[in-house]
């Protein structure tokens, strides 16, 4: 399994460009994390209700996806398979999040973000195979973002880091990169994280520029070890950013 990453600012078309690229998937086997999750709770599922409901279903957009995969046994049993086998980085997110108390009140919230990731991962993982390529709008890179833009200081480098090392790592990560004010507009029209949403304009403006400084020293981190990074326009129409992805992807 081929594993690639978006990483951006909030608001930088990371999920647009992603959905533009796996649906359809007529472009080749390029799976979105939900529909490589389905798929594997589908044939590999322990809970034999859920392989008969997901089974049923078209794909992973809906209401009863969402539902019947928060209520699946096997949602539980891939977390911990994936705390098993990625302790190191779990490990890194709580040593972090420890350091940061005092800047962030809603770590909570960014773990089970991360939990949830990780076991989606996992199920990817048993599913599909060597000529396949599972593609994350927000993964282990971009998580990143949630685990460090709030109160983010530049001394913390070190430890971003050590999370990007302890994470599981991407073939590739596409680095969307659009103009923080395109990023602040498309998220006036389209809602913003529910993390930023309470805050005021010169908050949302902070927050923003505290995302920034984080995917940039991330790209930085991540290309100092050998991680591919292709960077994308994200202020380009999506026609153009899906050419641009599909020639990073070779596809």
């Amino acid at each position: 399994m081929r594993h690639v990453e978006f990483l951006g600012v909030p608001g930088s078309g990371k999920s647009t460009l992603a959905r533009a690229l796996t649906s359809p998937r007529s472009a080749g086997p390029l799976w979105p994390l939900d529909e490589a999750a389905r798929r594997a709770l589908r044939y590999h599922g322990r809970d034999w209700w859920t392989r008969l409901l997901v089974g049923r279903l078209r794909n992973a957009d809906g209401r009863l996806w969402k539902v019947s995969y928060v209520r699946t046994p096997d949602r539980a049993d891939a977390m911990v398979r994936f705390a098993s086998r990625w302790p190191e980085y779990l490990e890194t997110v709580l040593s972090v999040q420890r350091g940061r108390v005092d800047r962030d009140v809603e770590q909570d919230v960014v773990l089970k973000w991360i939990l949830d990731l990780g076991a989606k991962f996992y199920l990817a993982t048993q599913t599909l195979g060597l000529s396949e390529t599972l593609v994350i709008d927000e993964g282990f890179a971009q998580r990143s973002v949630a685990v460090f833009a709030h109160g983010w200081r530049s001394d913390e480098i070190s430890e971003l880091g050590r999370y990007l090392l302890s994470m599981p790592v991407p073939d590739l990560v596409l680095f969307v990169d659009a103009p923080l004010e395109v990023c602040r507009e498309r998220l006036d029209r389209s809602g913003w994280p529910a993390r930023a949403a309470a805050m005021g304009a010169g908050e949302r403006r902070a927050y923003l520029q505290a995302a920034s400084d984080v995917v940039h020293a991330a790209v930085g981190e991540l290309e100092s070890v050998g991680v591919p990074v292709e960077r994308i326009d994200g202020a380009a129409p999506v026609d153009s950013t899906r050419v641009q992805a599909k020639r990073s992807l070779s596809i």
